[in-house]
């Protein structure tokens, strides 16, 4: 009797953990077993934010929904006879040079992906400028959201710091050409693709997941499709996670070979496409290049290097074109190259 008794017992504990444990699991929310590690919680205030951004994009740019091609848009559009064949030509414009057609031959830049973006645009809407500057600003307010997100990754106890750098970042106006202007779509997209690649290699850092690592090298190589100057971020990234996360030497080692593996196809497929005989750059592009001396060049390369920075700061006087008469040329014992 006293084993039946003993057993009842063994069998009545038994149910009643294993209700215990239904009730547990019932009660378990949804997104505390789907949020990926390391992401911070979305909430109302941060879409709440999300969408100040958005109309702040908004209300800065909507006046240039209205706005005509302007210089390089030409090149790269409206005299562009790829562009104009709409999707048929997406073809000849991912093995062709960016301004190829408009000129002989463009052996300097390869970008394709703004380029193929224009002919599904022209496509839609043959020669409306209105569709191409409306892109422009809805990706320019992407971009900036992504930002905003990517920033709350790594600056993980604050939210007011991503969103004003977001915030700073959207209204600066040294970005207002690459947004006014339908061709600074390239700048755009190098850009946000960038974001996308910072976001991915986080959360690889905290969740190990090598799917998170493939997103980011598939992104940084859209980053270098869309410009060339991606190729920069390849120290960039590096330095995030140093100053911003905790992550290990195999992290690194990870990270770094993937963007450097990205980094590498697109060189070969530039190469493929474009050869490696660069023809001159002309001094009207790039009033450098007719500057007597290695060593002058540098000097001004780097005064106008200095410009830049001081237009961070202090953005005015803004110009669309400082060039050839425009600017000075400043040798190694000039004040200017000295600062």
């Amino acid at each position: 009797m006293s084993a039946k008794q003993t057993r009842k017992e063994r069998a009545a504990e038994q149910r009643a953990k294993q209700q215990e444990a239904s009730t547990a699991k019932q009660h378990k929310t949804p997104s505390s077993v789907r949020k990926p590690v390391g992401a911070p919680r979305s909430s109302p205030l941060v879409r709440g934010l999300s969408i100040i951004l958005v109309l702040l994009v908004g209300v800065l740019y909507i006046n240039t929904l209205s706005n005509d091609y302007a210089l390089d848009d030409y090149g790269v559009i409206l005299e562009n006879e790829y562009t104009k064949q709409g999707t048929s030509g997406i073809s000849t414009i991912l093995t062709t040079g960016y301004r190829t057609s408009f000129t002989a031959g463009d052996n300097q830049l390869y970008r394709p992906l703004s380029k193929v973006m224009f002919a599904i645009e022209w496509s839609i809407s043959p020669e409306s400028p209105g569709l191409n500057h409306f892109m422009n600003v809805a990706l320019f307010a992407l971009t900036i959201v992504l930002l905003f997100k990517t920033l709350r990754l790594y600056i993980s106890n604050s939210i007011l710091i991503p969103f004003l750098t977001a915030a700073l970042f959207a209204i600066h106006p040294i970005h207002t050409e690459v947004v006014a202007n339908i061709k600074g779509r390239d700048d755009i997209l190098c850009m946000l693709f960038f974001v996308v690649t910072a976001y991915y290699v986080f959360q690889f850092t905290k969740s190990k997941s090598n799917k998170h690592l493939i997103f980011a090298g598939v992104a940084f190589f859209l980053s270098f499709l869309s410009k060339e100057s991606a190729i920069t971020f390849l120290a960039v990234i590096p330095l995030m996670l140093y100053f911003f996360t905790s992550a290990d030497k195999t992290d690194y080692l990870k990270t770094t070979g993937v963007l450097a593996g990205a980094t590498v196809l697109f060189l070969v497929i530039r190469y493929a496409v474009l050869g490696t005989s660069p023809s001159a750059v002309p001094v009207i592009d790039n009033y450098i290049a007719g500057i007597d001396g290695f060593l002058t060049q540098r000097t001004t390369a780097i005064y106008i290097a200095g410009i830049y920075l001081w237009k961070l700061f202090v953005p005015h006087p803004l110009v669309c074109d400082a060039s050839v008469s425009e600017m000075p040329i400043v040798g190694p014992g000039d004040w200017q190259f000295l600062v």
